[in-house]
């Protein structure tokens, strides 16, 4: 699916934003991926020492290499048995925004839910990508047979708990002491959306 961005007025019809420029694809991930989004997601670890309330929990130390093959071979896994769902933002052959989906505990009594992760690369924030990683994901999730989908979100991240609301997520609960970041605590809500 190719979507084209500038303002964020999304057709209900065509999942497109209207009057963009920019043409973004969303898709979902494969192999080919890993070197991209390897990248992608190192990237953060600058943008967290800039921003300590940048609403993600990294590891206290940036990986190498090696430990995140391991990551996206497992995540890849998860896919092809249909315990994990992928999707990345494409402009110019980049990785501009990622959202997963982990089905909890596979196999199991709560197998019906899943849980959901996204980001946007800083530069690409409040272009209508979160919007459509997110309303692929879901859509995506129905058709695999997931009936619930849970995320947290930092208790200051007032931009993504607007767009979780409008796509129907509820909060159902709040973890006041979630993040620990440089001796400060970061609250995290806890919200949910019945597919």
């Amino acid at each position: 699916m190719v979507v084209f961005l500038a303002n964020p007025k999304i057709s209900k019809d065509l999942g497109l934003v209207r009057d963009g420029f920019l043409p973004v694809t969303i898709r979902e991930t494969g192999v080919s991926d890993f070197e991209k989004l390897a990248k992608y997601y190192f990237e953060f670890y600058g943008e967290l020492k800039e921003n300590p309330q940048l609403g993600l929990t990294l590891f206290d130390n940036k990986p190498g290499m090696l430990d995140e093959m391991g990551w996206f071979i497992s995540f890849q896994k998860a896919c092809e048995t249909g315990d994990a769902l992928g999707l990345v933002a494409i402009e110019s052959e980049e990785i501009v925004g990622f959202c997963e989906v982990d089905r909890r505990k596979p196999t199991s009594a709560v197998s019906h839910r899943g849980g959901l992760g996204i980001t946007v690369k800083k530069g690409y924030r409040g272009k209508g990508i979160g919007t459509m990683l997110l309303k692929g994901m879901i859509e995506m999730c129905r058709k695999r047979g997931l009936e619930v989908l849970e995320l947290e979100v930092f208790v200051g991240n007032e931009h993504a708990k607007r767009l979780y609301q409008r796509l129907g997520f509820k909060r159902y609960g709040l973890h006041p002491q979630a993040v620990k970041r440089n001796g400060t605590y970061i609250g995290e809500e806890l919200m949910f959306l019945k597919l």
